[in-house]
């Protein structure tokens, strides 16, 4: 729906938005969107994550976007740069943007690019 983070139920395959190797869930709490990306993100998908990002970022009722990666199981520079391009958009529009759950991968290229700190805000763990 437009205005606000959709609620979906994890267990209903109909709420879930199908891409070929991946897929998002969404909830709200608190004025902040927690969106779950599931499956493989890479150059084929990751300007669909960004956007995605971006508008839950952009909806009135949102303080801020977290995104919960405990359910990635690949993840490559150009989805990294996603992740990025969000952080910048909550912090130009004064909303904040964070990484929660992140798997053992995520946490070590998070760790190795030197963004582990900077993505995974305190404000929303």
């Amino acid at each position: 729906m437009v205005g606000h983070c959709p609620a979906v139920d994890i267990r209903e395959e109909t709420d879930v938005r199908d891409a070929p190797l991946s897929r998002y869930t969404f909830s709200q709490a608190d004025g902040v969107c927690t969106v779950t990306p599931m499956g493989e993100f890479d150059y084929s998908c990751s300007h669909d994550l960004a956007a995605l990002l971006v508008e839950q970022l952009s909806l009135p009722n949102i303080r801020g976007v977290a995104v919960d990666m405990s359910h990635v199981r690949f993840f490559d520079s150009t989805a990294l740069t996603s992740l990025i391009t969000a952080y910048d958009t909550a912090i130009n529009s004064g909303r904040v943007f964070g990484v929660v759950n992140p798997s053992a991968q995520i946490h070590r290229v998070l760790k190795v690019t030197g963004l582990l700190d900077l993505l995974t805000a305190p404000a929303l763990r």
